[in-house]
């Protein structure tokens, strides 16, 4: 099972995990506000950087042919793609 989360801190030094395909917006308030697509809102220590780069590295995991979900259940080896003869 694979849980799209991110681990981020609140402004009171706890840990929390934020559901990366929710994120809508990103802003440094001075304090880093993140809006999520229904509207709620949650404050952060992580600079809005360091949270893109983490969904980013999160997204880059997930979509490594190494760690998907369906190449491991169906045993499938990754194609590349070739470019098509002229």
């Amino acid at each position: 099972m694979v849980i799209n989360m991110i681990k981020l801190t609140k402004l009171t030094n706890e840990t929390f995990y934020m559901n990366e395909d929710l994120i809508e917006i990103i802003e440094q308030m001075p304090d880093t506000l993140i809006t999520m697509k229904d509207g709620r809102k949650y404050y952060a220590l992580e600079t809005p950087e360091v949270i893109i780069e983490s969904v980013k590295e999160f997204k880059k995991s997930y979509f490594d042919n190494s760690n998907c979900v369906y190449f491991k259940k169906h045993k499938t080896p990754a194609v590349k793609a070739e470019k098509p003869k002229e």
